[in-house]
C-alpha cells in the first residue's frame, strides 16, 4: 500500500512538471516586466496581459504541486525507511520552503495587475475607442480564470507550506527519538562503567598491607605487555642490523637481544608492580618467601636462568654452533633461551637442553673457534697388500670427496698406518673438512667410506673379514689312531663277555 502511494505522488509530481513545460512553451504574449503591461492603455495590450499573467500562474500552480507531490513521497520513504536519507528530506523542506517565500510577493503583484486591468476596463477609457461586447465578454472571463488561477495557486502554496512543515515535524520526532535513544544508551553505558568500576576497585587481597584491585592487576598486566612489545621492538630492530650489516658480530647482537629483553620485562614488572602502590623498599618479606621458593621449587629453574646469563656472557655456546653432549646427541644451536638451549640434530629433531647441562657437564663444541674440523676414517686391507697402492688410493678417494679442505698445504689429507690387527693392516685416512661439512658428521663419513672402498676396488686391494688360523699339537695324529683302534676293538669284547 505504501509502495503505491509513492508511485501514485510520483505520477502527479510527473504530470505536474509536464504541463508546466507545456504551459511554458505557450506562444502568447510574453513580458519581462508585467507590470509595465498592466499600465499599457490599450484594451489588446490588458488582455495580453492577462494572457501572460494566466499562464505564469498556471506554471506556479503546477510547479507548487510537484513540488508537494515530490515532498509527500519523500516524506513516506523516509517514514518507512526505504530509501529517503534525513539530509535529503531536509534539504528538500527548506527548498520548498523558499519556494512559497519568494512566490509570496508575486501572488501580491498578480492580484493587484488584474484589479488593475478590471478597473480600466471597467472605465471604458477613450483611448480604447469602442470595444466589441463580445471581446469585453472575452475579457472578463479572462480575468476571472486569472483570478481563479491566483486562488489556486495560493491554495497550493499554503499547502506545500503545510507539507515542509510536516516535513520538519517528522525530522524533529526522528531526531528526538534518535536524541532519547542515544541519551539511554549513554546512561546505560555510564551506569555500567559505574558497575565495573565498582569491580574493579574491589580490594582482593592485600601485599605489604597494600590492597591489591582487579584494576590495579589489569595495569600490571598491561605494562607487561607494553614492555613485552617494546622488546620484540628491540629484537627485531636488531636483527635488521645483523641483516644490513654483516660485518657486526652476530652472537654479540644476539647476546644484547636476550639480556635486553629481560631487562625490559624486569623494567615493566617493576613499573607494573609499583603503579599499584606496591613499596619495594618494604618487601623483605616478600623477598624472603622468594629466597624460600628458590631454595626448594624454583631452584632448578633459577639454576637454568642463571646457567643461560652465563653462557650469553661468556660465549662459549652461540646460535649456529654445532655442539655434542656428554649424551652422544649432536645438533646445531637455535635458540638460548631463559630456561633451556634449543637444539636442532641433522634428522631435523628439535631438543630443549637445560642451560645447566651446558654449565655442569662436558660439552664438545665443534665450532667454538672456527669451523674447520679434522676427522679421522678407519679402514683396512689384508695383510700383504702394497702400503704405497694403499695410500695412492685413498690419497685419491679423499680428492674426490667433496668435504675435503685443498686450499692449506700444511692440512692436506694424509694416511696414516695405526696398527697390525687380528685380521688387516689397520690404517686412517685424516683429513681436513670445509666448514659447511662441520654439522654434518654422519653424511662426511658415510662420504669417505664410500669413496674409500670404490678405490681401493678399483686397484684391486682386497678388504679382509675376519680370520682365525688354527695351529695342531704334534702326536695329534697317533691320538687319533689309537681312538679309532679303540672303537674298532669295543663290539668284539663285548659279545664274548656276554
Amino acid at each position: 500500500m505504501t509502495q503505491g502511494e509513492i508511485v501514485d505522488w510520483e505520477r502527479v509530481k510527473d504530470i505536474a512538471l509536464s504541463e508546466a513545460a507545456s504551459f511554458r512553451d505557450d506562444e502568447a504574449i510574453s513580458s519581462s516586466n508585467p507590470i509595465t503591461d498592466a499600465s499599457a492603455a490599450s484594451f489588446q495590450s490588458r488582455v495580453d496581459t492577462l494572457r501572460i499573467l494566466d499562464r505564469d500562474l498556471r506554471v506556479k500552480r503546477t510547479e507548487l504541486i510537484a513540488a508537494r507531490a515530490e515532498a509527500i513521497a519523500e516524506l513516506i520513504r523516509f517514514t518507512t525507511s526505504d530509501g529517503s536519507s534525513a539530509d535529503q528530506l531536509r534539504s528538500l523542506a527548506k527548498a520548498d520552503q523558499e519556494l512559497v517565500e519568494g512566490l509570496a510577493p508575486r501572488r501580491k503583484y498578480w492580484k493587484n495587475a488584474v484589479a488593475r486591468i478590471q478597473d480600466a476596463l471597467g472605465r471604458g477609457d477613450a483611448a480604447d475607442g469602442k470595444i466589441d461586447q463580445g471581446a469585453e465578454s472575452g475579457a472578463q472571463k479572462l480575468i476571472r480564470s486569472v483570478q481563479k488561477t491566483n486562488a489556486s495557486v495560493d491554495l497550493e502554496s499554503r499547502q506545500l507550506a503545510f507539507a515542509a512543515q510536516l516535513v520538519e515535524q517528522r525530522l524533529r520526532a526522528k531526531e528526538s527519538a534518535v536524541a532519547r535513544s542515544l541519551t539511554g544508551t549513554i546512561e546505560l553505558a555510564r551506569s555500567g562503567l559505574e558497575s565495573a568500576s565498582t569491580l574493579l576497585s574491589t580490594s582482593l587481597f592485600e601485599i605489604n598491607e597494600t590492597p591489591v584491585t582487579p584494576f590495579g592487576l589489569l595495569r600490571v598486566v598491561v605494562f607487561i605487555t607494553v614492555a613485552w612489545l617494546l622488546s620484540k621492538a628491540v629484537q627485531r630492530g636488531l636483527r635488521r642490523l645483523a641483516a644490513r650489516r654483516t660485518a657486526v658480530n652476530q652472537s654479540s647482537l644476539y647476546t644484547l637481544g636476550r639480556i635486553s629483553h629481560y631487562v625490559i620485562l624486569t623494567l615493566g614488572l617493576i613499573i607494573g608492580l609499583s603503579s599499584i602502590g606496591i613499596d619495594f623498599t618494604k618487601f623483605a618479606l616478600l623477598a624472603s618467601a622468594l629466597g624460600v621458593g628458590i631454595g626448594f621449587g624454583m631452584q632448578a629453574l633459577v639454576s637454568n636462568f642463571v646457567a643461560g646469563l652465563i653462557i650469553l656472557f661468556e660465549k662459549s655456546l652461540k646460535v649456529g654452533d654445532f655442539v655434542e653432549l656428554q649424551s652422544g646427541v649432536t645438533g646445531e644451536v637455535k635458540e638460548i633461551n631463559m630456561r633451556a638451549t634449543l637444539l636442532t640434530t641433522n634428522d631435523n629433531v628439535d631438543i630443549l637442553v637445560p642451560n645447566s647441562e651446558f654449565i655442569n657437564k662436558e660439552v664438545t663444541n665443534w665450532t667454538l673457534r672456527e669451523a674447520h674440523r679434522r676427522i679421522h676414517v678407519s679402514f683396512g686391507v689384508a695383510y700383504g697388500t702394497n702400503k704405497e697402492l694403499v695410500e695412492k688410493a685413498v690419497l685419491e678417494a679423499a680428492d674426490a670427496v667433496r668435504w675435503t679442505l685443498k686450499d692449506n698445504q700444511r692440512q692436506n689429507p694424509q694416511v696414516w698406518f695405526v696398527n697390525f690387527g687380528d685380521s688387516s693392516l689397520d690404517f686412517e685416512l685424516v683429513v681436513w673438512l670445509k666448514p659447511e661439512a662441520v654439522k654434518r658428521p654422519g653424511a662426511v663419513q658415510a662420504a669417505y667410506l664410500w669413496a674409500i672402498e670404490t678405490k681401493l676396488g678399483e686397484y684391486g686391494i682386497e678388504v679382509p673379514f675376519p680370520q682365525r688360523d688354527l695351529h695342531l699339537r704334534s702326536g695329534f695324529d697317533a691320538f687319533l689312531r689309537q681312538r679309532a683302534a679303540e672303537a674298532e676293538a669295543a663290539p668284539a669284547g663285548t659279545g664274548t663277555g656276554g
